[in-house]
């Protein structure tokens, strides 16, 4: 189920691809069912939404449970899928362009009951609430679908020699988690990471560390480039405003980003083309916007790409060709030049065959 919450930054572009772990079949009752998991090669998590454009099942119901945010690294059991081997003897898990196929009566299918538990999943995440004797440590666990507890180990020295206390979870998906350390001097070093113990094993996260704020005035540092310490504020007279003139009317793509990044505004919108099986995707940029433009359509294993120009702006039409009639998931990639924000959409467009 989707991470209520989440706090974890995303990456876009990242490719996640789903994996089948094992099957279960019942031949009296005609019910069959799968483990699924994924593998998330991008350095960090990445949100694909569940519904009809990324991330999807086919034949329908489209939603099944299926995760919305994707940790990096492999992962076994995203989610376990039920439903009729009789009417729909195969499923197909459609992910980021990518595509898994379970047939569970297919001989010689991993099954379930002969797997070992799955390892959980623990994702160390910046601190939050820094002050000067204190901060909350936060991270991400994925319980794998069992009864785990997780903890922090932390430390301000060479060894890890403290422990916040357990805490039990359990379920299927990332969910975050925190706890707080305080009793620290101001200006502080702490190293920690996150641990996660189930049936599976012990797995912990990578180490991170946040330096406590410093007394009013200094300000602090974060060696470890895990988080920005928030230092305690010192009181400065306020100057009396001066109106400022009024801004004209901006462009499209002139807004900034987090970061002073712009956003280029990216839009996409798809047709089919009678003569052939042609599809031709719009897309609509900031005037002004540089990057480069990519447009990946995918169905089923079939797969065709459109790179263009380094310097993307405005309206451009993309041209895939030679696509079988049927369903294709579109996805926009806008890679930036300095300055400006990465940006994808995904569209749908049904192919049809020529008359």
């Amino acid at each position: 189920m989707p991470a209520a919450g989440l706090a974890a930054p995303t990456v876009a572009g990242a490719a996640v691809v789903p994996q089948v772990t094992c099957v279960v079949h019942d031949p009296t009752t005609g019910l069959g069912g799968a483990r699924l998991g994924y593998r998330n090669d991008g350095p960090g998590p990445v949100r694909i939404p569940p519904g009809a454009s990324g991330n999807f099942f086919s034949p329908p119901p489209v939603l099944r449970g299926q995760p919305e945010t994707f940790l990096p690294g492999e992962h076994r059991a995203a989610l376990t899928v039920l439903w009729n081997v009789k009417d729909w003897p195969t499923l197909t898990w459609i992910l980021d362009g990518s595509t898994v196929r379970v047939t569970p009566a297919q001989p010689g299918a991993p099954l379930c009951d002969a797997l070992p538990p799955v390892a959980p999943a623990a994702l160390t995440m910046p601190a939050e609430g820094v002050t000067p004797t204190g901060a909350t440590l936060t991270g991400v666990v994925d319980p794998a679908g069992a009864d785990v507890v997780w903890w922090f180990e932390h430390g301000t020295g060479d060894a890890l020699e403290a422990t916040t206390p357990e805490v039990a979870a359990a379920g299927v998906g990332p969910r975050t988690v925190a706890a707080t350390v305080d009793g620290l001097p101001s200006g502080t070093g702490l190293r920690y990471r996150l641990v996660v113990r189930g049936p599976g094993g012990t797995v912990r996260g990578a180490e991170r560390t946040v330096t406590t704020a410093a007394a009013p005035g200094t300000g602090g540092t974060d060696p470890g480039g895990g988080t920005t310490t928030v230092p305690v504020p010192v009181p400065v007279p306020v100057p009396t405003p001066v109106p400022a003139p009024s801004p004209g009317p901006q462009a499209p793509g002139d807004a900034p980003e987090a970061g002073g990044l712009r956003d280029p505004a990216l839009r996409a919108s798809g047709s089919s083309r009678v003569r052939g099986t042609v599809a031709r995707i719009r897309v609509r940029t900031a005037p002004e916007a540089r990057g480069r433009l990519s447009v990946t359509a995918a169905s089923g294993r079939r797969r065709a790409t459109v790179n263009g120009p380094q310097a993307a702006g405005d309206v451009r039409t993309f041209t895939l060709r030679r696509l079988r009639p049927g369903r294709w998931v579109v996805r926009v990639r806008f890679a930036p030049q300095p300055g400006w924000a990465a940006r994808t959409v995904t569209r749908t467009v049904r192919v049809t065959a020529p008359r």
